[in-house]
């Protein structure tokens, strides 16, 4: 894409599989200003990385509502990798003033740069392995907490769980897996017991 003397003008990207782009316009700044689902729904997952100028660098991550500004320059390469359903939407005007869209859409404001929204489950939990906290690519945290109620005795792990393997938790005790985002497991060597989690 080329130009000279142009207007601000929006270009729209589609994710579903990786590839690149180079915008060679007299471009003072840019902003990713959108990106959507397959619904037409806002989503904050997008992400997109820029290159200014013609040297080889490093690649600048941008997400929705990021904007680079400064001197101006011809040559923009953008790129990103494959993200299923998603759309994202960018902005480029030839001044190097910022564009007036500075409003921050209020769902950014709420989950800033986490990968998902905090979430809390009640898991009931018997002598039958269960999922506790289903696999989350996205996920950083998650606490498994045996609730104090409980009469016996919570043991966690991965798939194929028993009570003679698995991390226990006694009532009231509580347990944060991170940097993983696998499927975690949960069985009791009693009937009817119970745990909560909360995964950001």
């Amino acid at each position: 894409m080329t130009g000279t003397g142009f207007q601000p003008q929006i270009f729209t990207f589609d994710l579903a599989t990786a590839g690149s782009q180079k915008i060679d316009l007299a471009a003072g700044s840019f902003r990713f200003i959108n990106c959507e689902d397959a619904s037409g729904a806002l989503s904050l997952n997008g992400k997109v990385s820029a290159k200014i100028g013609q040297a080889d660098g490093t690649a600048i991550a941008m997400r929705l509502n990021n904007a680079l500004i400064g001197r101006t320059s011809r040559h923009v390469k953008l790129s990103w990798e494959a993200q299923t359903g998603l759309t994202a939407t960018f902005l480029f005007s030839p001044s190097e003033a910022e564009f007036d869209m500075d409003a921050t859409p209020p769902a950014q404001l709420v989950v800033g740069d986490l990968a998902s929204a905090v979430s809390a489950a009640n898991v009931a939990v018997g002598t039958s392995e269960v999922v506790a906290a289903a696999a989350n690519a996205s996920r950083k945290a998650v606490t498994v907490k045996s609730l104090s109620t409980n009469a016996g005795q919570i043991y966690l792990g991965a798939t194929g769980l028993a009570t003679t393997d698995g991390f226990e938790l006694s009532p009231g005790e509580a347990y944060t897996f991170t940097n993983t985002t696998a499927a975690i497991y949960a069985i009791s060597d009693t009937a009817a017991q119970a745990v909560r989690v909360i995964s950001e």
